[in-house]
């Protein structure tokens, strides 16, 4: 939902429903989830010009893929960090 409002230009309703989905991300224990959770949010952060907050974002989301080996999502992060 957070990629949909954020493709149509409500970074609001965005911001509301990749919060959503990091808590619930969390309480499942989905580490794979919680990445993608924290890119959306990271995507919707730099949308609102939350520059600093979107870096710690993918930061967070780095260490999880590093953590767990996933390497498809720790390069999904680099492309957003570079």
């Amino acid at each position: 939902m957070a990629i949909t409002h954020r493709g149509t230009g409500r970074a609001d309703l965005a911001a509301i429903q990749a919060e959503l989905a990091l808590q619930a991300a969390r309480t499942s224990g989905d580490p794979a989830s919680e990445i993608d959770a924290l890119i959306t949010g990271s995507s919707v952060d730099q949308l609102r010009g939350n520059i600093a907050s979107a870096v710690v974002l993918l930061s967070n989301a780095l260490t999880i893929a590093e953590r767990h080996g996933f390497r498809q999502q720790h390069a999904e992060v680099q492309t957003w960090l570079s």
